[in-house]
């Protein structure tokens, strides 16, 4: 479910626009979702960088090609916010007089830092102005951060390691907590360990998903070749809320998902626990992470730190005392972010790590990159140092 993007007509008084401040930057032309700090002006103007521009009054002209106008209003935001655009990068999110940044979210408690530090301002304690947007399956998170259509998102950074080997432009550039994933089977199925899944359905949300990426190692230490091409498993992809009763109905012998979409069968008694990424060989310290749209990280670093240190204050203030716990649990029921009641969600929560870190992700991605070879998902003779100063953005985050 991504963002549709809203037309706006182009403002005669907004024709010298409004330079951002120093260290913010600005955004695609799309209107927010439903989780936005800031209003969306009644009219606005859609620059040729796709920014979105308030103000009243119209003059529509069409999107494409230069106008002396449109000449104007990009002076008129000065050469450092040309520089910083780059092309017209979608996290811009361009008003009269304050700056968005776009951050996308699929639904999982896991995501839990994010929502609390959108819900609890910490976000606008550092100056930043974010709008967060539900992606679903369809959406290619993984390209849209890379292409700049979102700022950034949490994830498991074993699902960005091929993408990023590929070229997608993001970086990796802090932990935020661990545990979240989980690789279930039916209760009264005869699937009783890892191995047995030979020759079985493992229902997931995407061929990209981080349960998959994550799982996969589990399957290679059973000695089973996790890769759809060596067809020894056969990942059969469902929408989140169609797993859980793919998984009753017997149409897949597995579920492997972040939570809530694993957990809600287990919860139900429907569902045990095969095995998951809070314990094991296979156990990680950090199992999401923030991923940044690359042009941000290299040409607006100021911001990437604000962005990443709310984002961290998010994680940590989960961690510190039960009671912001049950607020967490609280925010994500009663806020539409997750599917699923408090007490489930406070369950899952209770069950992770809330330690963020930038400065120990990077050693954390070597030994994973050095397993994560061995799926046969990254590409051969693949350098594990080299991917590792790939994938990894470098804030100067001390913490």
């Amino acid at each position: 479910m991504s963002e549709r993007d809203e037309g706006a007509h182009e403002s005669p008084d907004q024709s010298e626009g409004t330079a951002p401040s120093e260290g913010t930057v600005p955004s695609e032309g799309t209107a927010p979702s439903e989780h936005s700090q800031s209003t969306v002006p009644a009219e606005g103007t859609v620059l040729p960088s796709g920014a979105v521009v308030g103000g009243a009054g119209s003059d529509p002209e069409p999107a494409a090609g230069w106008s002396r106008r449109k000449a104007l209003t990009a002076a008129g935001l000065g050469v450092g916010a040309l520089a910083a655009l780059g092309g017209g990068a979608g996290w811009w999110f361009l008003r009269k007089d304050t700056v968005e940044l776009r951050l996308a979210h699929g639904g999982g408690v896991c995501e839990a830092p994010l929502y609390v530090a959108y819900e609890k301002g910490f976000f606008a304690k550092e100056g930043l102005k974010v709008a967060l947007s539900k992606v679903g399956g369809q959406e290619d998170t993984h390209a849209a951060v890379g292409s700049g259509k979102y700022a950034g998102t949490p994830g498991i950074f074993f699902s960005w390691l091929k993408p990023i080997e590929d070229g997608q432009n993001v970086k990796l550039v802090a932990g935020l907590h661990e545990g979240c994933l989980r690789l279930v089977v039916r209760k009264d199925g005869p699937i009783k360990a890892v191995g047995q899944l030979r020759g079985k359905k493992i229902g997931v949300s995407g061929l990209q998903s981080s349960a998959l990426n994550f799982f996969s190692l589990d399957l290679l230490e059973a000695g089973i070749a996790p890769s759809p091409e060596a067809k020894q498993v056969e990942w059969v992809v469902y929408d989140d809320d169609a797993l859980p009763k793919a998984l009753e109905k017997g149409d897949i012998d597995a579920i492997a998902a972040s939570d809530p979409v694993a957990l809600l069968p287990v919860s139900s008694g429907q569902a045990v626990v095969l095995s998951d990424n809070r314990h094991g060989h296979n156990a990680e310290q950090y199992c999401c992470a923030t991923a940044l749209n690359g042009d941000l990280v290299r040409k607006q670093p100021d911001v990437a730190r604000k962005l990443v240190t709310a984002w961290a204050e998010g994680s940590r203030w989960i961690g510190e005392s039960e009671a912001n716990l049950h607020e967490t649990a609280d925010i994500e029921a009663s806020r539409n972010y997750v599917a699923g009641t408090r007490e489930q969600i406070e369950g899952a929560l209770s069950t992770y790590s809330f330690h963020p870190s930038a400065k120990k992700l990077k050693p954390a991605l070597i030994p994973g990159i050095e397993k994560f070879a061995k799926t046969g998902f990254l590409n051969p003779g693949t350098d594990p140092q080299k991917l590792a100063d790939k994938v990894y953005g470098d804030l100067g985050l001390d913490w």
